[in-house]
């Protein structure tokens, strides 16, 4: 148990601690001269150090947001008076303040980089649509009867002509797409023929 005179004197000097916290020298804003930031906005604790005994305050500073910052791969400056006025706009007392460094802060914002298409592992194949016998004698119709109607106009000469097409599953999950296209327009390219006796 404390002596009611040591309990006196201790409560003494804790009022004079909080006292003097209050009376403590004024805050330090050293600017830097050039910085390079990440963010679309510029902070206060960006461009300068901040220093004062009371942390609270110093975090409080740092996180002051000033103005926009640069857009991407651009850079601009900040001067001295710029920053001053801010702070006084949000209610600082620059009386207060001690500023240092320098007048002028050039502040660059590095160019975004191209985010690339994300790589598909090998083990995230798509199971593959199976094709059912009906849509591959579907797709193999369409096509002989596009091939005929091809030959019927480029050599009408080779008279009646039996077209058998015979298509793989890979073929046919295309055939969508090429029977869309042939029946829009000719067949373009070699095709072996054999006449009919």
């Amino acid at each position: 148990m404390l002596l009611p005179s040591v309990k006196k004197y201790l409560l003494s000097l804790l009022a004079l601690v909080v006292i003097c916290s209050g009376l403590s020298e004024a805050a330090i804003i050293r600017f830097r001269s050039q910085v390079t930031i990440n963010s679309s906005l510029i902070r206060l604790g960006d461009i300068a150090e901040i220093l004062d005994p009371n942390d609270a305050q110093v975090t409080e500073l740092e996180k002051l947001m000033l103005m926009p910052g640069p857009t991407p791969g651009q850079k601009m400056r900040l001067d001295f008076q710029t920053v001053r006025s801010r702070l006084q706009a949000v209610g600082i007392d620059t009386s207060q303040v001690k500023f240092s460094g320098s007048s002028v802060v050039l502040v660059a914002r590095p160019a975004e980089k191209k985010q690339s298409a994300p790589i598909k592992a090998k083990h995230n194949i798509v199971r593959k649509k199976q094709v059912t016998i009906l849509q591959r004698k579907r797709a193999e119709r369409y096509i002989a009867e596009a091939v005929r109607q091809y030959l019927r106009g480029v050599a009408a000469e080779l008279g009646n002509v039996e077209i058998k097409v015979q298509l793989k599953d890979d073929m046919c999950r295309c055939c969508c797409l090429v029977i869309v296209q042939v029946t829009k327009s000719p067949v373009v390219g070699h095709l072996g023929v054999a006449r009919n006796s």
